[in-house]
């Protein structure tokens, strides 16, 4: 996470953003700051407004900053106000150290902290968003006021920015020297202004208006930008569970996390930019040549379709309490014959079919990350309702989020609420007759939201469209939670970091109060994960340590041991087949954790049984992370004998989601369904990607460090395993007996980005397979394994005749391996001036066509590894894939305004007639083949919520392409 001492925290910053992609630049923050770091905006405004309410200069002696910092003082968690003050005085000691450190030498009276360098650090590591974190720093270098900045206060607010910029860090680097300083400014400040560089540095009469740098900073391949998002990552050592940080910060995460860093993003700001300047540097064009039998120009867009199928995984780890039993669609005995849950932008409703098949399908109305989800009650018999059926609500990320409630059995929506929350909607609940929908914001306030969804028709009880009737600012701290009141419609709680909040809807609005956690001078306050009601006046609470906390009225009451870690779940249900069925039914508990367990009691939290997903008899490994994200119960109506009399649907960390059966008192549990219901890749990113050549079958690897293999047919799970390493590539071997992995990744959490000794590995596994298909066993066995390469593998291919193996990475090298000889190396291509991003051999198996990260289209000998400089000679050249995103026939996939890294992957069909891409905007495309021309039409699909990594054509059946 750092760079040494050569190069200035800019330079190096960008320079390796640049070289490698920047995802990897993990700004690692001195203990000193680590407070300051994801500040709400707030309180970046508070103590704006406390400098220069407080200080004459921006030279900071230490009582100023005593004064400046002590307007945090009532947010920084600490309930009583001496030690509250206190901690700020201790918070300001130990930034005055460090932030003087090279001054002391000066002596203590005339040492200072510079404000400028402090209050634009706090700013850059603040939870702002990237524009209003743009906007705050040109009011701060628009030293009058005039809306805007010249040449002097660009330079000298740069000097002031970089020097705090570097004393963020653990290990600072050398600030740039004035001279550096000038001159980037410089190139900066003409690139932002659009006037050419002046060498002699001076731009009388120029100035950059506010919505010049706003567009200029947002630029995501300007260096500019790279600064801001590589430092809206920054972390410091935090004793709390990682995986809640995750969950609460999932918005800033998703919305601000790095891109891939553009290669050509110079020092200078002056590389090749975006849009317009990508179309204008394109090294790749001089190696273009039409076929000598050039085919006729068809830009129409291609006759195939593409259905939706299946999604592997679930949102684990972004959501929670998301996976749910879906009571409208029952067996005979009582059995929930389907679920919903929430992945990527789709809300998805599985159907459980006879034996272990199953059946998904979509609600599609979301364009971005779908992070809640809320099953409405069941009508009653005798009580208002306004519907006679079950229905769903869903919640996105994004700045402007919607809300879209659907009917399940149909998968139509019915309407959207939008206009009033902003970056995302946290959590939703159906209060208990099923009349109003409550919903908790992204936003820094955390807002709370009140709809009518009765949608009365005839005026009596509502105008006939779903309306907001509430709202009010939340809770400061961080909501995790949100539960409803089955016994007052009007009451609902929501909780998170260190609070729980009582809520009451009345006919003059909301209004909360606080859940008093002091105890005969103790106070029990902590992070709060879960809650729901166990009566009209008690509420039960999972925290961070594993317990439960029990409260009454506003008070809490008592702990209660559970889970040997946090406690992620809970859910108080009620036995409708026992004592009527009304609110007085049987009820449990229902509580799951990250000790890997499903903990049933009853409601006076006796431990009826335990579900230990590590236990041996359910065959699930560590490795596959079974933290329990999620958890339902539902009891059977008339279990019969040896029949379950209660049925568990878990939802995991590692993405998967199993259901159990219960029988007897609980002492006995089976697992249903074989396994895993749902499985899937389940941290960080999933790039690699291979299609069998002779079977509906196909691998994964990813992020997770498991490599897995799919039944394109079935959408079983045949083979996982560990491979306990990041990998981003794989490809099979032309007869399928050989699967060939490259390891390493870009990813900042790796455990290994720069110089790990595993990134440039590659592997080979034979491929052994038992059985019939679709009924077939497989098992791997490594037979090889070399590093020949430093840095992380991004492509990886067999030649068609299966005889030599290619490996690309991010060392701009592609290296040629003989298979029949060992994999032993008969080559190096080393000609590019990026890292590999795809390659292709032609269908003889003599040449390759390969991409980099600078778009460069290069070819080269297979038997050598020496570059081919004549790119006319392979005009005719017929190639075995189509992989590469630069070439002729895939010159019409890339829209106007692409910046060069939009298409992330291509793939022609095996009959080449139709080219299929998947982008950073999270589609799908298919265009006819080849597309050679500009503007050529297409169509697309979407269910994805970021960008799609890669995209390969599948076997529909043995031997025949016809499903993607």
């Amino acid at each position: 996470g750092t760079m040494g001492n050569s190069t200035s925290t800019w330079e190096s910053l960008c320079h390796r953003g640049a070289q490698e992609g920047g995802s990897d630049n993990l700004v690692v923050l001195h203990e000193a700051v680590v407070k300051f770091d994801n500040m709400e905006r707030q309180q970046v405004e508070l103590l704006w407004r406390s400098f220069t309410q407080t200080a004459s200069s921006f030279a900071v002696t230490y009582p100023e900053l005593e004064t400046i910092l002590m307007v945090l003082k009532d947010s920084i968690g600490v309930t009583d106000p001496v030690e509250a003050e206190t901690e700020i005085k201790r918070q300001a000691h130990a930034l005055w150290n460090h932030w003087t450190e090279d001054a002391r030498h000066v002596g203590p009276s005339k040492a200072h902290v510079d404000a400028m360098e402090f209050l634009m650090a706090v700013v850059f590591l603040s939870k702002m968003t990237l524009r209003d974190k743009i906007n705050f720093v040109f009011d701060a270098i628009d030293f009058d006021g005039n809306n805007f900045v010249d040449f002097d206060e660009v330079c000298i607010s740069m000097k002031s920015i970089e020097a705090g910029l570097t004393k963020l860090r653990k290990e600072p680097s050398k600030p740039a020297s004035e001279m550096k300083i000038i001159l980037l400014a410089s190139a900066w400040f003409s690139a932002c202004a659009g006037v050419p560089h002046n060498d002699e540095n001076e731009y009388p009469g120029v100035v950059i208006k506010r919505r010049q740098f706003v567009e200029f900073c947002l630029k995501k391949t300007q260096p500019a930008n790279v600064i801001f998002r590589l430092y809206a990552v920054a972390e410091g050592q935090k004793e709390v569970d990682s995986d809640v940080e995750e969950e609460a910060n999932v918005a800033l995460k998703v919305a601000d996390a790095p891109a891939e860093a553009d290669p050509f993003a110079a020092l200078s700001g002056g590389g090749r930019g975006g849009g317009d300047e990508f179309m204008a540097v394109r090294p790749y064009v001089g190696a273009i040549f039409a076929p000598t039998d050039k085919p006729a120009v068809d830009k129409s867009a291609p006759d195939g379709q593409l259905t939706l199928e299946w999604v592997h995984g679930y949102a684990s780890r972004g959501s929670r309490n998301n996976v749910c039993y879906l009571d409208s669609a029952l067996t005979a005995s009582g059995e929930a014959a389907s679920m919903v849950y929430n992945a990527a932008a789709l809300g998805i409703r599985l159907d459980f079919e006879s034996g272990n098949d199953k059946r998904q399908n979509f609600f599609m109305q979301h364009t971005d990350d779908v992070l809640c989800i809320a099953v409405s009650p069941l009508p009653r018999e005798g009580e208002p309702n306004w519907c006679q059926k079950q229905l769903v609500a869903t919640g996105e990320l994004g700045p402007h989020p919607s809300i879209h409630v659907w009917d399940p059995a149909t998968m139509q929506p019915l309407f959207s609420l939008s206009g009033f929350h902003e970056k995302g909607v946290s959590a939703l609940a159906f209060n208990h007759s099923g009349l109003r929908l409550v919903s908790v914001g992204c936003d820094d306030s955390h807002s709370v939201a009140v709809y009518d969804v009765s949608l009365a028709a005839d005026g009596e009880g509502g105008n006939g469209r779903p309306r907001l009737l509430y709202n009010s600012k939340g809770n400061k701290q961080k909501v995790l939670g949100l539960c409803v009141s089955p016994y007052d419609d009007a009451a609902f709680a929501t909780c998170g970091m260190k609070h729980i909040d009582l809520w009451e809807v009345s006919s003059k609005g909301l209004s909360s109060k606080k859940m008093k956690f002091l105890v005969k001078g103790k106070n029990h306050a902590t992070t709060i994960l879960c809650a729901d009601y166990l009566g009209p006046d008690r509420l039960i609470a999972g925290v961070m340590s594993g317990a439960i906390y029990e409260c009454r009225g506003e008070n809490f009451y008592a702990i209660h041991q559970a889970h040997e870690k946090t406690c992620n779940c809970l859910r108080v249900e009620r036995d409708i087949y026992k004592t009527g069925g009304g609110d007085d039914a049987e009820g449990r508990i229902l509580s799951g954790g990250k000790d890997n367990k499903i903990i049933m009691f009853d409601l006076g939290f006796q431990k009826l049984y335990v579900i230990d997903l590590l236990a041996e008899a359910f065959g699930i490994p560590a490795w596959r992370d079974p933290c329990v994200r999620s958890a339902d119960v539902r009891f059977t109506a008339d279990a019969g004998e040896g029949g379950a009399k209660e049925r568990v649907l878990v939802g995991t960390q590692g993405a998967d989601i199993f259901e159990f059966g219960v029988f007897g008192d609980g002492n006995e549990v089976r697992l249903r369904h074989g396994g895993a219901i749902v499985q899937g890749h389940c941290r960080e990113e999933t790039w690699g990607l291979a299609t069998h050549p002779q079977l509906p079958e196909y691998a994964t690897v990813g992020d997770d460090r498991t490599l897995r293999i799919w039944n394109a047919t079935t959408h079983a799970l045949i083979h996982v395993e560990n491979i306990e390493h990041f990998a981003r590539a794989c490809a099979y071997s032309p007869d399928g007996t050989k699967l060939a992995l490259g390891f390493g990744s870009g990813s900042r959490s790796s455990g290994g980005g720069r110089g790990s000794r595993i990134d440039g590995t590659f592997r080979v596994y034979s491929i052994k397979r038992e059985g019939a298909w679709p009924d077939i066993d497989v098992s791997l066995k490594m037979i090889h394994e070399a590093r020949d390469s430093r840095k992380w593998i991004s492509d990886i291919k067999f030649s068609p005749d299966g005889k030599v193996l290619a490996v690309g990475g991010h060392d701009t090298a592609i290296y040629i391996y003989s298979v029949n000889q060992q994999f032993k190396k008969k080559g190096k291509f080393n000609k590019h001036n990026s890292y590999i991003t795809h390659f292709d051999f032609s269908r003889d198996g003599k040449y390759l066509q390969s991409n980099c990260g600078a778009y460069e289209l290069l070819f080269s000998d297979v038997s050598n590894g020496r570059q081919i400089t004549a790119a006319s000679s392979l005009r005719d050249a017929a190639w075995s894939t189509w992989t590469c995103t630069l070439g002729w026939p895939v010159q019409g996939i890339w829209p106007p305004e692409a910046d060069g890294t939009d298409v992330n992957s291509v793939d022609r069909h095996p009959r080449s007639r139709v080219l299929a891409t998947g982008d950073d905007e999270s589609k799908v495309k298919l265009f006819r083949y080849p597309c050679s021309a500009k503007d050529a039409s297409f169509v697309e699909f979407c269910g994805h919520s970021s960008h799609v990594t890669n995209v390969r054509w599948c076997l529909a059946r043995p031997a025949e392409a016809d499903a993607a």
